[in-house]
């Protein structure tokens, strides 16, 4: 039987009435596996996955194929949002097997749980080159049956090369000179990445890539470049205008299909707007330029006002379709647009293109990017704009909307809580640090299983824990304290920082220079992963790391210093093995090397006054309560400067820095 309408996952419960008898991952299930000697085929994904959907309404629901998984194997369903570590495990193997990863992910198992074949998406007949999915299952089954112990050697040099990968390389300290060396050979390879004609990176699909462009406005922060800044200003440009960000709602898609950020894959992710957020945040405090305000603020008003429950924290995610079909709420035709605005349509598509979307006649909206660079002031142009973008919007929402994604993941909203306190020291708007600090008092009061310990839930439903928080979690919460503490300067976020370290050495080292992906307690997990590499979000590893070196500038407390200088320094080899992965390492490492930048007050607010209009990379707000309250008093890399009364004092002492550096 199917038992998937006994779990609370958004994307579980699509496939609740699917004929397929799916367990959710378990020790039943696997149990079950063990006691039938039956292979384990897992099937990963995610409620707002584009191609998850295909393959559910052509194969899963599907009474034929349903009886061939059901005959021949323990089908399994996860949620790679609830489980991580499965998703990670069973990506990385069928990568090892020479396979393309993405999702919907399908990866098959022996009953002792060593996988042994997969794939992503299989059609219901071959096609694209692939075989059908109801071909996969039966020539899986036959291999089984008749060549068990090739498929179980196979497995277990499988599983062993796994284990291999990751027993990272344990190196001694690698010296200054060693790290300098990293640092210009990582630069010089990922600009090779660059598309230096519609910004971001590479030249098929784009993704934002926000790990790689904070490592740029790192390394341009120290190394200062004009090639550089173009191109980080040139890519999120690009990403505001063009189709990626929804133009009448506001929020930014997962990606595009296209090299110039035209045509999205429409679903909308917490983890990308709290990211991008704080990218667009970190280059208006560069800038100044209205423009990224623009898109700050229209952004967030779309998550504040559709995506943020009750409790005060948000959902995860959008889907991309509606009424079968991607893309369905957000498209347009030409005539629909004209029929809307009436005699304002010329001036419209005066400013705004109409990019086709595949063959069906309709279109996604992106800004006119000549025209937008003649006249660069966006609320200038927008403003013209306003009424019919909101008429547009209005019809829009009469359309069937894409379902959401409605559970609330730990890991994400601490990212949004980082987000919004970045954007606070970044461009002094109350609101963010009021919304900040309402979501770290709903994790604290919400996620907390056992009162009074560190052991947090991953995610909520309907305000229900599920699961037991990761690696990620627990990074990005760390991370999230500390951002907290220096909008606020109360010391209970650092205590809880602290506490946080305390759990993470216990249930995550392993005795390992890197914590691993899951807890010694998490229930059902395949493999111990220790990992150092960045995906759609940075690497807890290195998070934490960063988050270690700021504890440490922050209490004085050198064992935190040394575990982070540890980590920084043993990770090197795998850092080498690929620069563009390791962004989040590589903007640490130049900080580790060239300094650290902090500012010690009574108040943060006085910190934010006294810097208005001045650019500091990543300032560290430090309570001092020996100052005086109109006092501040800036340090960079170990010298601390005379302290400050006013914005022109800052101003004067910025201005003399700045000219001494340059």
């Amino acid at each position: 039987m199917n038992r998937l309408n006994l779990s609370s996952s958004p994307y579980l419960k699509q496939h609740e009435n699917n004929p397929v008898h799916w367990w959710s991952w378990g020790l039943d299930a696997l149990a079950e596996a063990k006691l039938r000697n039956k292979p384990i085929l897992v099937s990963v994904g995610y409620s707002t996955c584009h191609w998850c959907h295909v393959m559910a309404h052509e194969s899963f629901e599907d009474i034929e194929v349903a009886n061939i998984m059901n005959e021949y194997f323990i089908n399994i369903k996860v949620d790679r949002e609830e489980r991580p570590d499965i998703d990670h495990y069973l990506m990385d193997a069928i990568q090892l097997m020479g396979v393309s990863g993405g999702w919907p992910l399908h990866c098959f198992l022996t009953p002792d749980l060593k996988p042994f074949f997969g794939g992503t998406y299989f059609p219901p007949e071959p096609k694209y080159g692939r075989p059908s999915w109801s071909q996969i299952l039966v020539s899986v089954h036959q291999a089984f049956v008749h060549k068990t112990n090739q498929i179980v050697n196979s497995a277990d040099k499988l599983a062993e090369e796994l284990r291999n990968q990751y027993r990272l390389t344990i190196l001694s300290d690698s010296s200054l000179f060693e790290q300098s060396t990293i640092i210009n050979e990582a630069f010089q390879q990922i600009k090779s990445f660059w598309d230096k004609e519609y910004g971001g990176f590479g030249f098929g699909q784009k993704f934002p890539n926000t790990t790689v462009l904070r490592y740029l406005i790192n390394h341009d922060n120290y190394h200062p470049n004009q090639e550089t800044n173009e191109h980080l200003n040139k890519s999120v440009q690009m990403m505001c205008l063009g189709g990626i960000f929804d133009h009448l709602a506001g929020g930014f898609s997962r990606y595009t299909v296209d090299r110039q950020w035209m045509i999205p894959h429409f679903e909308k992710m917490a983890y990308d707007q709290a990211l991008i957020l704080r990218t667009l945040s970190e280059l208006y405090n560069r800038t100044k330029d209205s423009f990224y305000l623009y898109f700050i603020e229209k952004s967030t008003a779309f998550w504040e006002s559709n995506m943020k429950l009750d409790n005060g924290l948000f959902i995860a995610a959008i889907d991309a379709d509606s009424e079968g079909k991607e893309g369905a709420f957000y498209v347009w035709k030409l005539d629909e647009i004209k029929a809307i605005i009436g005699a304002d349509s010329d001036l419209f598509l005066k400013y705004f293109n109409l990019n086709p979307f595949e063959h069906s006649g309709e279109f996604v909206i992106s800004l006119n990017t000549d025209l937008f660079y003649l006249n660069k002031d966006a609320n200038q142009v927008l403003g013209k704009l306003k009424f019919q973008l909101e008429k547009l919007l209005e019809n829009r929402n009469l359309r069937i909307s894409p379902l959401k994604d409605i559970k609330q993941i730990l890991a994400w909203n601490a990212l949004m809580i980082t987000a919004y306190c970045q954007v606070f020291k970044n461009t002094g708007i109350q609101a963010f640090r009021e919304n900040a600090l309402n979501g770290i008092r709903a994790i604290t009061d919400l996620y907390v299983i056992q009162s009074g310990t560190s052991l947090y839930a991953r995610t909520l439903t309907h305000n229900k824990q599920e699961g037991t928080a990761f690696l990620e979690d627990y990074a990005y919460l760390l991370e999230a304290f500390i951002a907290c503490y220096q909008i606020s300067f109360d010391n209970h976020y650092i205590t809880c920082a602290e506490n946080l370290v305390d759990h993470l050495n216990k249930y995550f080292k392993q005795g390992h220079f890197l914590y691993s992906l899951a807890s010694i307690e998490q229930s059902g997990s395949l493999e111990p992963i220790f990992d150092s590499v960045d995906s759609a979000i940075p690497n807890p590893n290195a998070v934490i790391c960063e988050s270690m070196m700021v504890l440490y500038l922050i209490t004085s407390n050198e064992s935190y210093l040394n575990d982070a200088k540890s980590m920084i320094h043993k990770v090197t080899q795998p850092l080498k093995n690929g620069y563009f992965q390791h962004a989040s390492w590589l903007s640490l490492l130049l900080k580790m090397e060239l300094g650290w930048n902090t500012v010690k007050a009574k108040d943060p607010i006085t910190v934010i006054r006294y810097f208005e209009k001045l650019y500091i990379n990543d300032l560290i707000l430090i309570l001092d309560t020996n100052l005086k309250n109109d006092e501040i008093q800036y340090c960079s890399d170990s010298v601390c400067y005379p302290k400050v009364t006013s914005h022109a004092e800052m101003k004067e002492l910025y201005n003399q820095l700045y000219f001494e550096k340059n």
